[in-house]
């Protein structure tokens, strides 16, 4: 199952993220797979305001269980990020209309 990862974390605690990506990238938990990683250059939520020095990432990720999640999380945590998980479902462009049409019970 694919997972959007928002993660939010004070510029201070960048160093810490970073080590916790590359050591979770290195030896991730099984069933656990980091597809793509995004660092916003701006705030990606109009309207919320911030805390000043707070960096946002957004990663792309595949898991197949819920203990790799609550690993990878726990991993990012202990590193002072705060970390959100949205289960979200690839639609192939140009198949908007088919895949509607597979979901419907």
């Amino acid at each position: 199952m694919k997972f959007l990862s928002i993660n939010t974390y004070h510029i201070d605690k960048l160093g810490d993220a970073a080590k916790a990506t590359a050591k979770l990238n290195a030896n991730p938990p099984e069933g656990y797979k980091i597809l793509a990683i995004y660092s916003c250059l701006a705030n990606p939520f109009p309207g919320v305001e911030l805390p000043p020095g707070t960096m946002v990432t957004i990663s792309v990720l595949e898991s197949d269980n819920a203990e790799s999640l609550a690993s990878a999380a726990l991993e990012m945590t202990l590193a002072g990020v705060n970390v959100n998980r949205i289960p979200v479902m690839e639609v192939p462009v140009g198949e908007v209309e088919e895949t509607v049409e597979r979901l419907k019970v």
